[in-house]
């Protein structure tokens, strides 16, 4: 996935539209992580990406504070996550698919959020 993210040094206008281009990067990332999450009935998560998704859709979104919630610091963050039946997940014989492309979204929301920084 490549990001369209001009230089720091831009006019207003084009920031703006950088803006916009990186929440819908980070849009599409969140509904398909929930696509994932409803796939595999990771609830939690469920809730969690719906609430963010919401916050995307309002008036002057934060981007960099919604995303702080799936960085990778702490317990209960994205990078904790692991599908598998025994931790209540939907999901029959090898998990190994689902968290590859659990790693891989998360990996791209990663470098959305680490680039706002």
């Amino acid at each position: 996935m490549r990001w369209n993210l001009k230089p720091f040094y831009i006019t207003i206008k084009k920031d703006l539209q950088v803006e916009m281009e990186t929440i819908n990067v980070a849009r599409e990332i969140l509904e398909r992580l929930k696509e994932l999450f409803i796939q595999y009935e990771v609830k939690g998560w469920i809730i969690k990406t719906d609430e963010a998704l919401n916050k995307l859709s309002g008036e002057k979104p934060n981007l960099k504070r919604i995303l702080y919630n799936y960085q990778g610091a702490g317990m209960g963050s994205l990078s904790d996550l692991f599908i598998c039946k025994k931790n209540g997940h939907k999901i029959e014989g090898n998990p190994d698919e689902a968290n590859k492309e659990l790693t891989r979204l998360g990996d791209a929301l990663f470098t959305v959020y680490y680039r706002l920084r």
